[in-house]
């Protein structure tokens, strides 16, 4: 079971971020881990986040000691694995510990796997995701719409084009960030003449995906890169 998120001596911001995939809002304790949040809403190969979602026992220094991941995503090939949010900074600093927190998942069966600022804070993929999910509000939209099929042949069109087809902005939005309209989201700040084309762009292909199945990556422990 989920727990919520602790409660320290010096309590920590709290934020909450929307998670259209998980039907809910994910409480996050920190504004990396509501960035975070952004990058895997959209990110095609997760399908639902859960915040704090259990303890994880790892020996350390000789020492039994306990964790708590800050989220679990359950991917699209039915997988689960447990990330940790943290500044590159202070997971070098905090390597060997990682380390063993990976080893002490490993034997509990879980994927464990640590998550740094480098693959979170990607400018300007971050900026655009929020402004992505600004235009998308509250819609709600199906992979399998007909006007997808019909628009795919008349692409690339700019955003503005593509909202008067598929009846609004919020509708394009969605479907952006599902993944299922393409669109640069790496080199420039999109707007609404931004062109939605009609193959993925490779740099934002590789933004988009988890940091361990990409070739740049960042800090990772508990799986090869």
């Amino acid at each position: 079971m989920a727990r919520q998120p602790i409660t320290r001596s010096q309590p920590m911001p709290r934020r909450k971020a929307p998670s259209f995939k998980s039907g809910a809002i994910v409480r996050c304790e920190s504004t990396q881990e509501e960035e975070a949040v952004a990058r895997f809403e959209a990110c095609p190969s997760v399908t639902k986040i859960t915040a704090q979602p259990v303890r994880i026992a790892y020996m350390h220094e000789g020492k039994q000691r306990r964790t708590t991941p800050d989220f679990k995503l359950t991917l699209d090939d039915g997988l689960d694995v447990y990330v940790e949010i943290k500044h590159t900074t202070q997971a070098l600093t905090m390597a060997a510990v990682l380390k063993a927190r990976a080893v002490g998942s490993a034997a509990q069966g879980l994927d464990y796997r640590v998550i740094t600022d480098r693959w979170i804070r990607v400018e300007p993929l971050l900026e655009n995701i929020r402004i992505l999910q600004r235009w998308r509000g509250a819609t709600r939209v199906s992979r399998d719409r007909l006007e997808l099929f019909a628009l795919e042949p008349d692409l690339p069109l700019p955003i503005c084009i593509v909202a008067e087809r598929l009846g609004g902005l919020p509708t394009v939005a969605a479907h952006l960030l599902n993944g299922d309209l393409n669109i640069n989201l790496v080199s420039h700040i999109i707007d609404r003449h931004a062109v939605v084309l009609k193959e993925p762009h490779r740099a934002t292909t590789i933004a988009r995906e988890l940091p361990w199945k990409t070739p740049e990556g960042c800090e990772i422990w508990g799986g090869d890169k």
